[in-house]
């Protein structure tokens, strides 16, 4: 593929959300790349010139039980890689919780436990 074709594009899916009981819940967010490249090269993350992939979570710091409330992955894997961002929350309502992404050259999303998944 040409490079302008085979660059890197990001698909956030939905926010999923798995009851836990007692207003815990574990959150998840998986990112596919489905271009041809990674997210960031080789090169780049072994010089640390990368912007990496970020997300935070809407849930305040203190209902945050595991994983940290910004979470971030150097690079995604070309050819449908993916990355899973989990974390365990205490949240009276879980439809209401949603994912921030900033993927640098990818622009930003927010990712929703409603939301049907987008390409950029």
């Amino acid at each position: 593929p040409s490079v302008e074709g085979g660059r890197g594009r990001v698909h956030v899916g939905p926010v999923e959300v798995e009851s836990l009981g007692g207003g815990l819940h574990r959150v998840h967010l998986t990112v596919t790349n489905t271009g041809y490249l990674p997210t960031a090269s080789a090169m780049g993350v072994k010089a640390r010139r990368i912007v990496p992939v970020v997300a935070a979570i809407s849930v305040p710091l203190d209902g945050v039980i595991a994983g940290n409330r910004v979470q971030s992955v150097e690079s995604i894997p070309g050819s449908r890689g993916t990355h899973t961002f989990e974390w365990t929350v205490r949240a009276d309502n879980a439809n209401a919780i949603t994912v921030d992404l900033r993927t640098g050259h990818f622009g930003n999303h927010t990712a929703t436990t409603s939301n049907e998944g987008g390409d950029s």
